[in-house]
């Protein structure tokens, strides 16, 4: 009898960990936008008032950003000075997609940002401020709506947690 009320509680538990973990791993999504969000800034910012190579931006820049930011901007920085802007979309893609595949965006936001290296590649410094700016404020939209969504989600998906253990546990006894 006592070991089944154990396991029940620990159904119970684990389920609500779950649920738990999941509101959390929403909400560090919602933080990895706000931070991409920032570097976009941080380049455009960077990119209007130095009127430097993109290349010299991108590693600026990445000296203040945190992992997998700064390795993903030093890489694209090193390989741009070294082949040039010319190939900076297949440049931009190729090294997006290998530092940041496992940050937590999902396939959407990832698609975008490697083709904002496309979109910047054939402009100059005005249009890549104006394309950055537009990304920027694309993201901080998607966020500002997550945001409103995120207690309510984080609520939802504590108490399907706790919900399904008791369920479970109702199930087993």
């Amino acid at each position: 009898m006592y070991l089944k009320m154990i396991g029940c509680i620990l159904v119970v538990l684990a389920s609500s960990g779950y649920g738990y973990a999941r509101g959390l791993e929403y909400k560090k999504y919602v933080d990895e936008l706000e931070y991409l969000s920032r570097l976009i800034r941080q380049i455009k910012g960077e990119i209007s008032y130095l009127k430097a190579p993109l290349a010299d931006v991108l590693k600026r820049v990445g000296r203040r950003a945190r992992e997998p930011y700064q390795s993903w901007l030093f890489t694209l920085g090193d390989t741009l000075e070294k082949k040039g802007n010319a190939a900076l979309r297949d440049i931009w893609r190729a090294k997006t997609e290998e530092s940041l595949n496992h940050v937590f965006f999902r396939g959407e936001e990832l698609e975008e940002l490697k083709e904002l290296g496309g979109q910047m590649g054939h402009l100059d410094i005005r249009m890549q401020e104006q394309t950055l700016s537009w990304y920027a404020e694309r993201l901080e939209e998607k966020e500002q709506f997550l945001r409103t969504e995120l207690a309510q989600k984080r609520r939802l998906c504590s108490l399907l947690g706790v919900t399904g253990g008791v369920f479970l546990a109702v199930i087993l006894v």
